[in-house]
Formats: structure tokens, sequence, C-alpha cells
């Protein structure tokens, strides 16, 4: 039991009265942070935080305020659970220890789930969760806001500082940035985000004979933003086949139509890489330095042996050239002889029918006259003929033809006498 985790039992005793704690146990080594585990008689389990400079003071105001907008009705809405603020002491202006309650589970490594398990299924239905959740639960908190365009410029700033170290590969850096300014890579619906999934902040236990997702800590960093920011922890993984059941879960919980988000993910998992060297670089910690140093040098490695995925959209193949037909020379030369020797001699053409021709109708003199009248009314007739022949025509075609019905003239009409009896001479 250490020094400064003594300190924060009794710490906890005046912020906490009623309590009674029987253990202390320090749980970090960070200089920025100090944090202990205190273990009451009744059973309860308490965690508490004391930052040592003013960035990890941010980080844990900035947790608080992410659990104050997970209020009650927006927790149950959430198949884990999450931690609260019991208190806080104030010791000087900028000294302050904060005491949460402590999830049950243990921390989630991905290298020991099975695809096929429920613990994967239970990762995608807890991050479909969360990114269900109304976008009021961050607006009316006033946490931060990113649209698409804001999440690239933010890498893009990030990466920038990332160069300066000069600690990242060229081959590194010009992968980033073809992703970054991808446009394609960025069409997708912000959501509510929880910024920091890993394995330390994902708890998990057996609940009814399953593995579940118990809890998830850390919300310091929840935000609207992209949904990829969460799978960065899972596709950077290396297990394509658990990445996949993953996925698979939180489609069915989260229905949408990001076909980008596997690119996107794996494009924040290789960022986090390099943030990793800012933070241990701004607190000069050269044990996350070199950390940070040797998973780049890793990424490094694997884009050079062609092992890490596409971050852009993968393009159908274009159908490739076929080769030339490699022909010898008596090949050639029957090949031209018989194009030379093409003729339309031989060649049968169709013989086209233009149909019968329509007899010439003769008019006769008398009935000129009344032909010539009639031909005013047919013209004037003719725009409305159009219209019905036209609306006509594909009735008729399907009508049966009809015998043509003789048209005797009056003139030439057969004298019908009438028939004698036998005592008539005339």
């Amino acid at each position: 039991m250490g020094k400064s985790s003594l300190i924060l039992a009794a710490l906890a005793k005046a912020a906490l009265p009623g309590v009674d704690f029987n253990r202390a146990v320090e749980v970090t080594n960070d200089s920025s942070l100090k944090v202990a585990v205190l273990y009451a008689t009744d059973g309860s389990t308490i965690i508490a935080k004391r930052p040592t400079r003013q960035s990890a003071r941010n980080e844990i105001e900035l947790q608080v305020r992410g659990l104050q907008a997970l209020g009650e009705s927006t927790r149950s809405r959430l198949p884990f659970a999450v931690e609260s603020l019991l208190s806080r002491l104030d010791l000087a202006p900028n000294d302050s220890v904060w005491f949460f309650n402590q999830l049950e589970g243990s921390e989630t490594y991905l290298d020991k789930l099975s695809p096929s398990g429920t613990l994967a299924e239970s990762i995608g239905e807890a991050l479909g969760a969360i990114h269900n959740l109304p976008l009021n639960v961050v607006t009316d908190a006033f946490l931060p806001e990113f649209n698409p365009a804001d999440i690239a410029l933010k890498y893009v700033t990030e990466m920038d500082k990332m160069a300066e170290t000069g600690k990242i590969p060229a081959s590194l850096l010009d992968r980033w940035q073809g992703a970054l300014e991808d446009v394609s890579l960025f069409r997708y619906q912000p959501t509510v985000v929880h910024g920091s999934i890993d394995s330390d902040n994902v708890l998990s236990g057996v609940i009814d004979h399953a593995q579940v997702v118990t809890g998830i800590t850390n919300w310091s960093e929840m935000h609207i933003g992209d949904p990829a920011e969460d799978f960065g922890w899972i596709f950077g993984s290396a297990l394509p086949e658990l990445a996949d059941a993953i996925l698979l879960s939180y489609n069915t919980r989260h229905p949408n139509s990001d076909t980008t988000l596997r690119q996107r993910g794996h494009l924040y998992s290789e960022l986090q890489a390099g943030r990793w060297l800012l933070h241990g670089l701004a607190l000069g910690d050269e044990e996350i330095i070199a950390d940070a140093e040797e998973i780049i040098a890793d990424l490094a490695q694997a884009l050079e042996n062609d092992e890490l995925p596409p971050l852009t959209k993968v393009l159908a193949p274009i159908a490739p050239v076929l080769p030339l037909i490699d022909l010898t020379d008596d090949e050639v030369e029957s090949v031209e002889a018989a194009a030379t020797s093409f003729s339309f001699e031989n060649t049968e053409i169709e013989e086209v029918s233009f149909g019968s021709t329509e007899p010439i109708e003769v008019i006769d003199p008398v009935d000129a006259d009344d032909a010539a009248a009639s031909d005013s009314a047919e013209a004037s007739d003719a725009d409305s003929d159009v219209e019905l022949e036209a609306s006509f025509s594909a009735a008729s075609a399907e009508e049966p033809a009809t015998e043509p019905v003789e048209v005797i003239d009056d003139k030439t009409r057969p004298i019908e006498l009438p028939a004698k009896s036998d005592n008539e001479l005339f």
C-alpha cells in the first residue's frame, strides 16, 4: 500500500462520511494522475482520482460532464452500466479529488475473444446502443460537435504535429494524408460517439451464463462525430474475423448505409499510434514515447510488406487487356487470303417486297363535280382523320379482313322483266 493510496483513503473518509474503508490500492504510476481503488467494509468499491497536472484535471472535468449528460433516462437505453460521480473534495484552487463507483467486470482483450462468442456480439450491441442515443444528449450538455469536415480537419491538424516530430515515416504520412483528403470516405451520418473505446474502458463479465459487456468507463471524450472512431480499437486488432462478427452485430442494432466505416476505422486505429506519441512527448514520458515508436515502426513495416488494408474506396478492377494472338506466318497468309478473296458474287440477297399496288379508281365524268366538291370536305377533316387513324390502327390490325361489297351503278343495272304467264304473248 503506497503513501498516496493512504492519503486518498483518508480523503475519501472525509468526502464520504459513513463509509468505512479497510483497504486501498494504488493502480497507476502516471505522474499526472494519482488513482487508487478503495475497498469499503460494506463490499462496495470506490475509485479515487487526484490529478497533479492541469491536463489531467481537464480530462476528469470532461468525464464528469459526460457522466452528467448520461442521465437516468439515457442510461436506461444502454445494455451496460455506466459509472457515477459520488463526491468531489476540493483541497485547493487547483487540487481536487474525485470519487467514482467502480463497475463490475474486467478489462476486455480482443485477442482472447472468439468471433462466434457472446462477447463479440455484446460489443457490437453496446456500440450500436451508444450510436443510437439521441443527439441532444450531447448538445444539451454543451459537449463537442463535429461534422465530417471537422473530423477530417481535426486529424489533419494532428497529423501535421506528428510530422513535426520527425518520428513518423513519410510512407505512413502519405498514406494517412491520402485517406484524409478522400472526400468520399467521409460521407456518413454523425452520431453520439464515446471517443475512447479500448480494452481498458470496456469491461466484461458473465451474466446468465453468457460473457457480455458489463460496463463502459471514461466518457471524457464523448461527442457528436464519426461512429468509426469507436471502431479504431476493433479494426486495429488485426483480427478480421472478430471485427466482422462485431460489425455484423452492430449493424443489426444500428442499421446504416455507411459503406466506408471499415476504412475509417482502420485509419483512426493507425492515427492513434501517432496520437500516443504526441501524448508521450507532451508528458516527457520516455516509456510512452518508446512504446509509440515501436508501434509506428511495426505499421511502417506492415505497409512496406503490403499487409495493411486499403484506406480509400477500392474501385472495381479494370478489365485486363487481352494479349495479341501470336500467329505463325502460314496462319497470317491464310487469314489475309480469306479476307482478299471475299466477294458478294455468291452472296444471296434477300428480295424485298414492296407489296401489291392499289388499282387506280376511275371516276365517271358525271360524278366528277360531286367528287371535286367532296375534296374540300375531306381536306377539312384531314387532321381528325389522322388522329382517328392512329387510335384505331392497332385495333384494325387485329380485326379479320372482310369480303368487299360490290357496288352496282343504277345506270348499268340490268332491267328485270316480270314473269309471263302461259296465256300472255308479250
